[in-house]
């Protein structure tokens, strides 16, 4: 189950503070990490996905704790039939939940660096992205594909980027939308 929140503003930043005292302190102490308000409120609101959906579809109540494997990828200790995967930009925040492996990762459209496609990219990907009438989103599409899939697995973009969608094995569902994509990669 995908679930996003692109509504960001919708709460005022008292209603977020409030939010924000009301969470366990371990996931607190996560959220203050952000020194600015629209990184504490990507974090927090992305939390509040993954509760809202493991509550509406698998019956979980409450605040769930989780922690992070070897390569930082969270699961949830109590639920380990249950996998997640959470990410935020500028304007959404997504949590994908399912009963297998599952990577996820959301991008506002950002101007393209020729710099960047010909490190993250394969050869045809860059001149795909290169000679795309709109780049910006010809990248995030498979930027997003990328780096839910490294999401999926646990291993960081260390992984060679530009051959990784190549030889991929996994399921990959994209959202394209005119403010952000956002692509959930599972087993």
């Amino acid at each position: 189950m995908l679930y996003i929140n692109d509504d960001l503003y919708a709460a005022d930043t008292a209603q977020i503070e409030a939010d924000i005292k009301r969470l366990p302190a371990w996931r607190r102490d996560i959220v203050l990490r952000y020194k600015h308000e629209p990184g504490r409120r990507q974090c927090l609101l992305a939390y509040q996905l993954l509760c809202r959906g493991l509550q509406k579809d698998f019956g979980i109540d409450g605040m769930p704790r989780f922690e992070y494997g070897g390569h930082g990828k969270p699961f949830l200790p109590d639920y380990p039939a249950l996998h997640f995967n959470m990410s935020h930009c500028q304007t959404a925040v997504a949590c994908a939940i399912s009963k297998t492996p599952v990577g996820v990762d959301i991008e506002t459209y950002r101007p393209v660096k020729e710099s960047v496609v010909r490190y993250a990219m394969s050869e045809s990907e860059s001149l795909r992205i290169l000679q795309a009438a709109r780049p910006e989103r010809a990248f995030a599409i498979l930027w997003t594909q990328k780096e839910a899939l490294v999401k999926l697995t646990g291993e960081g973009i260390g992984r060679q980027l530009p051959t990784l969608l190549e030889s991929n094995p996994h399921r990959l569902s994209t959202l394209v939308t005119p403010q952000y994509v956002c692509t959930q990669a599972e087993e």
